[in-house]
């Protein structure tokens, strides 16, 4: 490893020095017992590690880059003793490199807490001596948490960091080399970044508790499968004497969560690695501890475990395979790695040989959860068209179709021509096969007294043991898990239109060409042909996902009740399975959702609806992280949902108002500053390139820690008050985030938005969740761009207006470099106009500040050049153009919160009275209209020649007049001196939203693309606080029925209710309460006299018609 690649996130010292080494031995490790097997990052180099003898071994799997032969024992090549390199406590062997670097991790005998990795060339025994050094921060205590080798040569460390200050546990890795690597933070998710470009990729959220917040970390490891589809997180925490393990899977796709497991052990027990095995329904995850024990789980249902031991599995599986080792040490890349006599032996484990192993050795009958794989369709497709090569694309494809097609747990036949599919399902609880049968011939195509036509021309067994068939309406993948029965679990048609279906062709709702006969009508719409099948394998490899595109929704959601099979509705159900699993609502929600909306499907909306709220339901408290996931389909439609169903929305904005950001009242309550509220409550992680701006960062943050810290205890500084307050996630997850795949050219004339860009409508922003959206982007970086615009906007200003005011004060060249400087400023400020009106030329015109925007930059700029040109001052021209400028100035201030309020208030009068003074002026142009006629001049005038007419209304007898007084105090007859007319001698002679917006332009046109990408300021999850004392004004005005707010009531869900104390009276109490006062009421009356029976009649009236109101409030919420 070189020393360049050693400076990117921490700071290290590298030392070379060469150790003298016994000769080779005669055997391994000197006999003793091989505690561990690493493999390098392309497998191609292995290293054992004895503990006992403290030495590690090299075996090369490879020769001059050939792998060995199956059978060929392997030499070792190099070796070492670790005692003669690590003088520290504890080493231990931590992983291994392409070139035979090993990295030994162990701990400092002085400070224990302190890290060591030191890297060791096997062939050269050099040594480079890799040190977190975090004696220059002594208010940090550092853990190390291992380290692993990549392909490109980088090392990464991991580390646990405590911050004594805030007693916080945050978890870093020290990167030496550019890769794609993950960081842990402590708000409980596990973030994946492109190193080589900084940008963020994923963010996998964890089921963060109690248990991780009050103690760090044991081990945290995780491992990617072959395809790179599935990750595993295990975290690990030691819990005084019990070891509590977190299991987390996750479909890379969209970082889905497909099962979590918790174990609990009485005892230290250390998980050593983990990693995946084989692939599709025999895909498995095996977890390996220290004590050579291991655990067989499946990846979709963690909860599916095996148990073995290490050597026990690798005897099995070796037998089952026809080989037999005297000794097995480990299995680890689907390979049993064993040493006998003093050499190394591979054992290759076939995905056949391991299914089997699966099916018979461990009876593991469970159901196959695993996705289809869209690779192997693909392949299925080419497989086709190479079938068909010979003919035309317009010519059908072969019908090619097999009688059964066995798997491990479900066999297909298909008979009647492929009208008829029997299942064999096994059922593992009563130890036999079921028989499972669907006639799948659509009964539209069943004409009386015709042969049938044809339907399935293509049959194929996928690896999850699905069938996938090519029919005449497009591609289907049947399955048998998700019922009990045969259901169809895919649809992909070109496009599938109800044209095919003969009812919707007599009712002409589809019909090719508006012709009257049924007899022409298009029938079919995806034919079977070898040109259609193209089209299909084409939109498969253009998607760039790993998982199948989404099935036809368009075609499916109008048309669900008309497809029919067998007297079942293949469409429907689909539509249903689909909304009810969790995993392919996360993947095809956002389509299923806008085909409903486009549809216009109420109903379905609904259902979707009611499976994205359950976040909030204490029932659904153990699916709190992929319910979470879900809210992410209301992200990418919410404008979709103000214009074609706002109630929808308005319900789902009240529901989730209140969301908590964990079911652990521990975390979901705390104490903060008494001005937190509404503000963001967490930091988000940015990776960055610079050390040292990283570490000035972190100083400074000590520094400014410490010197509070003195200042309160010197009582120089009060300590901030704190208030209980909830810890709350913004409802919509990704909603203020961008594409992470972009071309950084483009986005600069044509950004890409998000759905935070996007959203026109105010209702999300009535509530306080939007409100703490705004606080979060303006304090991360709204308030900063402002400032930085508003400068640069002045100095152009004062640019023009110093130039305009002074002119006479200023010289010549003083003039012209001011000028000069305001038209290329003026320039600039036109090319982020010019940026917003490319972007959307219709939003940009119809919004009549933007003319305003423009006028205010040309004219200062078009006034200058013409000053320039003429050298003099165009004196109507700067006038007109420093009030514009000086106009758009004071707009500015809108954004600003003392003065933005009166800014409001005057645009929201003028949008309010718009339409009273249209009116009004209508009747002033009357009335003036009116005087104009009466008093206009009857005769003829000139301004420049005075005249001596008698009309009283000519102007040059209507303005004032000076008469000269003589001696004797006459007034002369004639005017001496009199005021020259102008055109206005008589008037009758001639006929909220600015801080959404501004964010958002700042967004779009102002930042980088690379800088719309950064995590810390626009993360997925937005955390922020909400105090109880405001949260207890709220429940006390819904409990008194004195709700004022301009939105629905909020959902009060039972878990927030519980982690603030409070207890809310249900309606039925309300009415049991109601009906004791009037029994009592009643007991009372019959003890009083007859006379008040008037107010027991009034009482009643009063009484019923609360319980009218009840009743009916009840209704409304069922």
């Amino acid at each position: 490893m070189s020393e360049e690649k050693t400076s990117q996130a921490s700071r290290s010292k590298s030392t070379e020095q060469l150790i003298e080494i016994e000769p080779k031995p005669s055997g391994p490790h000197n006999g003793k017992e091989i505690t561990k097997l690493l493999l390098s990052p392309n497998k191609k180099y292995a290293v054992t590690w004895s503990k006992e003898d403290d030495s590690v071994y090299g075996w090369p799997l490879d020769i001059d880059g050939w792998p060995l032969d199956k059978d060929q024992p392997i030499e070792f090549d190099y070796f070492i003793n670790v005692k003669d390199f690590c003088k520290n406590l504890d080493p231990q062997l931590s992983a291994v490199s392409n070139d035979k670097l090993v990295a030994i991790e162990s701990i400092n005998e002085f400070l224990y807490r302190y890290g060591i990795i030191e890297i060791i060339h096997l062939v050269t025994n050099k040594v480079i001596q890799l040190e977190t050094l975090y004696l220059d921060k002594p208010i940090a205590e550092i853990c190390l948490s291992g380290c692993k080798f990549y392909n490109n040569g980088g090392l990464v460390v991991g580390a646990q960091t405590l911050n004594t200050f805030t007693n916080k546990t945050y978890y870093e890795i020290f990167i030496f080399a550019p890769f794609s690597s993950k960081n842990l933070h402590s708000c409980g998710s596990l973030t994946q970044w492109n190193l080589k470009t900084l940008l963020f990729e994923k963010q996998y959220q964890l089921e963060w508790n109690e248990i991780w917040a009050l103690h760090p970390l044991k081990s945290d490891l995780c491992s990617f499968n072959k395809t790179f589809t599935l990750l595993a997180i295990c975290l690990q925490v030691l819990d005084c004497s019990e070891t509590d393990t977190f299991i987390s899977v996750y479909l890379t796709e969209n970082a889905i969560l497909l099962s979590q497991y918790k174990i609990k052990y009485e005892n230290d027990r250390t998980l050593s690695h983990l990693e995946f095995i084989s692939s599709d329904d025999g895909e498995r995850l095996i977890l390996f501890y220290d004590d050579y024990n291991l655990e067989i789980r499946d990846p979709y249902h963690l909860q599916h475990c095996f148990t073995k031991t290490i050597p026990s599995l690798c005897k099995e599986l070796s037998t089952l395979n026809g080989e037999t080792f005297t000794k097995f040490k480990t299995l680890t890349d689907e390979k049993i790695y064993s040493i006998r006599d003093g050499r190394l032996y591979i054992q290759e484990l076939s995905r056949k040989h391991w299914i089997k192993y699966l099916r018979e050795k461990l009876v593991d009958q469970n159901e196959i959860r695993t996705l289809p794989s869209k690779p192997q369709i693909e392949d299925i497709l080419k497989t086709i068209l190479s079938e068909n090569e010979d003919q035309n694309d317009d010519d059908y494809i072969r019908k090619k179709m097999q009688e059964l097609y066995e798997g491990s747990l479900v066999k297909w036949t298909v008979t009647s021509g492929g009208r008829v599919i029997n299942a064999q399902k096994f059922d593992s609880t009563k130890n036999e096969w079921k028989s499972l049968e669907w006639k799948i011939y659509p009964e539209h195509l069943r004409e009386p007294g015709k042969p049938a036509r044809k339907f399935v021309y293509r049959c194929d067994l996928l690896n999850n043991e699905d069938l996938l068939v090519i029919t005449s309406i497009g591609l289907l993948i049947l399955s048998v898990w998700q019922k009990n029965e045969i259901r169809l679990r895919y649809y992909k048609g070109f496009p599938f239109k109800s044209s095919f279906l003969r009812e919707k062709d007599i009712k002409k709702r589809m019909i090719s060409g508006y012709i009257e006969k049924e007899t022409i009508y298009k029938r079919n719409q995806f034919f079977a042909k070898k040109s259609t099948i193209q089209k299909l394998l084409n939109e498969l490899q253009n998607h760039e996902k790993c998982t199948l595109p989404p099935p036809d929704f368009d075609a499916i959601t109008p048309y669900y009740e008309d497809l029919c099979m067998d007297g079942r509705y293949p469409f429907k159900e689909l539509l249903n399975d689909y909304i009810q699993n969790e995993i392919t609502m996360a993947l095809y929600g956002q389509e299923l959702l806008k085909s409903f909306l486009k549809n216009k499907d109420h109903q379905m909306m609904e259902k979707l609806y009611a499976e994205c709220i359950k976040i909030n339901i204490k029932s659904e408290k153990d699916n709190f992280i992929a319910n979470l996931k879900l809210l992410e389909i209301i992200s990418f439609s919410i404008n979709d949902l103000s214009v074609k169903s706002p109630d929808l929305l308005d319900q789902f904005l009240s529901h989730s108002s209140f969301t908590l950001s964990s079911m652990e009242k521990e975390l979901a309550v705390g104490r903060f500053s008494t001005k937190s509220h509404l503000q963001n409550h967490r930091k988000y992680l940015q990776l960055s390139n610079s050390y040292y701006t990283t570490k000035i960062v972190t100083l400074y943050e000590n520094i400014k820690a410490i010197i509070f810290t003195f200042l309160e205890e010197k009582n120089y500084r009060k300590r901030p008050e704190e208030n209980p307050a909830l810890v709350l996630i913004f409802p919509l997850p990704k909603f203020s985030s961008y594409t992470k795949n972009y071309n950084p050219w483009k986005e600069l004339l044509f950004p890409n938005s998000s759905p935070f860009c996007d959203y026109e409508y105010s209702e999300l922003y009535k509530w306080w969740n939007g409100q703490a959206l705004i606080n979060f982007k303006w304090n991360t970086y709204g308030k900063y761009y402002f400032l930085a615009i508003w400068i640069f906007y002045v100095t152009f200003m004062c640019c023009f207006l110093v130039v305009v005011t002074i002119s006479n004060e200023l010289s010549q060249s003083t003039q012209e470099s001011l000028l000069i400087t305001t038209i290329i400023l003026g320039v600039l400020h036109l090319g982020f106009e010019l940026r917003q009106f490319i972007y959307s030329p219709s939003s940009w015109i119809s919004d009549p500040w933007n003319y305003f925007d423009v006028l205010a930059i040309l004219l200062p700029i078009s006034t200058s050049i013409s000053w320039l040109e003429s050298s003099e001052i165009p004196l109507w021209d700067a006038t007109i153009s420093t009030l514009f400028l000086e106009i758009k100035f004071l707009a500015f201030f809108r954004m600003v919160e003392i003065t933005g309020a009166y800014f409001a208030m005057i645009i929201g009068v003028a949008q309010s009275v718009f339409s009273f003074l249209v009116i009004l002026g209508f009747f002033v142009f009357t009335f003036a209209h009116s005087l104009h006629i009466l008093l206009r001049p009857i005769t003829n005038f000139s301004l420049s020649q005075p005249s001596n007419s008698n009309d009283p209304n000519d102007p040059w007898n209507l303005v004032t007049a000076y008469y000269s007084i003589s001696e004797d105090r006459t007034v002369s007859k004639n005017a001496t001196l009199t005021e020259i007319p102008n055109t206005s001698t008589n008037m009758f002679t001639n006929l909220y939203t600015a801080v959404l917006a501004f964010l958002a332009e700042i967004e779009l046109f102002y930042m980088l693309p690379y800088q719309r990408r950064k995590n810390n300021w626009f993360p997925e999850i937005i955390f922020y606080r909400f105090h109880i004392d405001e949260f207890l004004d709220i429940i006390k005005k819904i409990k008194n029925n004195k709700w004022d707010g301009i939105n629905d009531k909020p959902f009060l869900s039972e878990t927030l209710l519980e982690h603030t104390n409070i207890k809310m009276e249900s309606e039925e109490e309300k009415v049991k309460d109601i009906s004791h006062i009037i029994n009592e009421k009643i007991q009372d009356l019959k003890n009083n006299d007859e006379k008040s029976i008037r107010e027991l009649k009034k009482f009643f009236s009063e009484e019923i018609e609360k319980l009218k109101t009840i009743m009916s409030e009840l209704r409304e919420e069922e």
